[in-house]
């Protein structure tokens, strides 16, 4: 029995195995309501999508790409936005999941000047100090735990109810397991609120993907889980029609490596 199927070898786990007995992924798992509700959005306001398209067009690695969605002093924006947003919450319980140890250290004090009671967990402590933190945490002693390299699994604290994404992880396995710290289902709460801070061009990939399932999924259905049928909302219209417009590749370029390039339509060669 395993939530994540994939495997950082990328061997098959039926060549292991076998078949699967049965299976269930992500988006039927939300759909008939085994995991919280999903109050999911993408942040990539501020991004121009049409000079990305042009520097896109112009040979560019994804890599290259992703240095031009970065937008620089966003800790103080992104530290404003996971405050009021906790402030709307009912008993809040967040997790964020930090570029470096050095990422949440900056963090830390930000938050705490907001009322954040906020915790670290990473390598460099002790066991004693990693256990003391995420047990504050399962009390209620502390609202936010930062996350660095831990946390993918082996946690079950079903009342998180606010995930913050700042890194990027280019694993579906990590990904998913990190979305699933706060999909356990919990009388104390009603959704989990999902801000992704992370500007890579294949996580916006994967949100598109995810909605398709999503799409597909709830057709026809008298109760679709998902608002407007989407799992993912992003605060910018443009970011989703920059795919439907300018790549031909979508559903790849959520496994590009940094060096690849993207496809375009041959109109827009």
């Amino acid at each position: 029995m395993t939530a994540t199927p994939w495997r950082g070898d990328e061997r098959s786990l039926d060549d292991l195995f076998g078949p699967p007995t049965f299976s269930m992924d992500i988006v039927d798992g939300m759909q008939q309501g085994f995991l919280a509700d999903v109050d999911y959005r993408l942040l990539t306001d501020g991004i121009d999508w049409d000079a990305i398209a042009l520097q896109s067009r112009e040979g560019l690695t994804v890599k290259d790409l992703n240095v031009s969605l970065l937008m620089p002093d966003r800790d103080v924006a992104m530290v404003d936005l996971i405050a009021t947003k906790m402030t709307s919450l009912t008993k809040a319980r967040a997790i964020g999941f930090c570029r470096s140890i050095e990422h949440a250290t900056r963090l830390q004090p930000l938050l705490a000047a907001k009322g954040i009671r906020a915790a670290m967990l990473h390598s460099r402590l002790t066991r004693e100090e990693r256990f003391g933190n995420l047990s504050a945490f399962r009390l209620g002693q502390i609202d936010m735990l930062l996350s660095i390299e831990m946390l993918n699994e082996g946690i079950d604290v079903p009342d998180v109810n606010l995930i913050a994404f700042m890194r990027v992880t280019h694993s579906r396995r990590i990904f998913i397991q990190q979305l699933g710290r706060g999909l356990r289902l919990s009388a104390d709460k009603t959704k989990v609120l999902v801000l992704d801070f992370v500007a890579d061009i294949r996580r916006v990939a994967a949100a598109i993907q995810l909605n398709k399932d999503a799409a597909a999924r709830g057709s026809g259905k008298e109760v679709v889980r998902f608002p407007d049928g989407k799992i993912v909302q992003f605060d910018n219209d443009r970011t989703a029609s920059f795919f439907d417009e300018y790549l031909a590749d979508v559903a790849d370029v959520e496994n590009y490596e940094d060096g690849s390039r993207l496809k375009f339509p041959d109109t827009y060669a």
